[in-house]
Formats: structure tokens, sequence, C-alpha cells
């Protein structure tokens, strides 16, 4: 090969990089396999590991937040802010957003990919703020542990939907009082359960008994939404069971 043809080749391939690069998803996994080559990230399963991660975060109150983020995600108009005046956030940046905090289920996939996530991904100075009941994650942690003890894949299920500020939760078709809202609420999307090669109805049947009977019981909700391989679990305080979403 030729210099200039090594130089061209060399320019498409720098080329292809920035413009895949320009992809935010593309970013966001690349600096996920970045952070995991730089850090000591193991799965983590204990409540411990849960208290650990939340105390190094920073906390903020509502009072405290700005007006541009109250304004952008509608937390300031009604009746969200009576939801949500209470609640103290955590301020999560780039450099938390990779992070374990149930198993394999990182600080990410508990928040909302809005553009305060995409700032995120190209400025290392920028945050975004996150809601998160702790009894929530307490909760997750349970189902993982109580999988295993039965002899399934603690890991057999993927955390599709977290904090959902009210924006985003409008966007996606929530109910206007969603617990998502409050950060008490998770969707999962189940996969092979009983570990025998492949998804069935039988895999999501395993987890809406666990959680049904012994992880949600009367302190939260459950959404079966049967035809799908989604569940939503939350910890609202008291018994709450639907089909549809």
């Amino acid at each position: 090969m030729n210099k200039k043809r090594l130089f061209i080749f060399i320019g498409v391939v720098i080329g292809s990089l920035i413009f895949l690069l320009s992809f935010w998803k593309t970013r966001d996994y690349l600096l996920q396999t970045l952070y995991d080559l730089n850090h000591s990230n193991p799965d983590l399963y204990s409540s411990k590991s849960i208290d650990s991660l939340l105390a190094n975060l920073e906390m903020v109150a509502f009072k405290d937040l700005e007006k541009s983020y109250l304004d952008f995600t509608k937390s300031n108009e009604v009746p969200y802010r009576n939801l949500l005046q209470s609640k103290r956030y955590y301020k999560v940046r780039r450099r938390d957003l990779y992070r374990k905090v149930v198993g394999p289920i990182r600080v990410k996939h508990l928040l909302c990919k809005d553009r305060y996530y995409r700032d995120c991904l190209y400025d290392k100075n920028a945050y975004q703020y996150w809601l998160i009941d702790k009894k929530l994650l307490y909760r997750l942690l349970a189902l993982k542990t109580l999988l295993k003890k039965e002899g399934y894949d603690p890991n057999g299920f993927d955390v599709i939907s977290g904090y959902r500020h009210p924006l985003h939760n409008e966007q996606v078709g929530g109910a206007r009082s969603s617990k998502h809202i409050k950060g008490e609420a998770v969707d999962l999307l189940i996969r092979d359960i009983n570990q025998d090669g492949r998804y069935k109805d039988a895999d999501k049947a395993i987890i809406l008994q666990l959680v049904d009977q012994k992880i949600i019981g009367d302190r939260g909700g459950v959404g079966r939404y049967p035809g799908s391989r989604v569940i939503h679990i939350d910890v609202r305080g008291h018994r709450a069971r639907w089909d549809s979403y």
C-alpha cells in the first residue's frame, strides 16, 4: 500500500470513529468499556454495598434544584411539585454512571436517558439528578438473592426503567402519579430465569410468584402485564396489583 492510499485509509478510519462517537449510545458503550478497564467494578450483592455507593453521592434537596431543571422536567408543575417537594436527589456525574449498585445493575440503568444523561457523556463535569428509594434497591437485591437460593439465574432479568422525571414519564406514557416519578419503581424485562436455553412464559411466572409472595407482598405494587416479558415492581408501602399498562 503506497503512502497516499495509507493516508486515505487512516483518514477513513478516523472519520468513521468520529462519526460513530457522535451517536450517544456508541459513546456510552465506549465510556462504559473504558470505565470497567480502569476500575475494579465487580457485581455487588450486599446492602452494605448499596449504602456505600449512595453515601458517596452528593445529595440535593428539591428546593435547591436548578430552576432550569425544574422547568425542563416539569417537576415544579402541579401535581408533581406536591409529590416531589420533600424529596432529596442524588447528583450523578459521568464517573458515577457505570458503577454497579445491585449485581450487574449499574446506576445508568436506573436513570432517564434524556438530554442530561447525554450531557454527562460529552462533558465529564456535567451531572444529572437521580431520585431513588433505597428500599427499592434492597428489594432488587432480595430478588436476586432468592433467585440464586432457588436455583435460578439471579441475573436473568434487565432493568429497563427506573427513575423518570415527570416530563420523561409523560413521554413514555406513564401514569400521572407513577411511582417511577418518586424513584420508587422499576420495570424488569424477564429473560431465561430457569436457564433452559430460552425465554418462556414459565420464566415470567417464576418472577411473578416470588415478587408477589416474598419480595413485594403487601408492601408495594406489582404490574403483571400479561402477554409481555415486562414486570413492574414498586415500594409504595401498600398492596397494589394490576395487569394493563
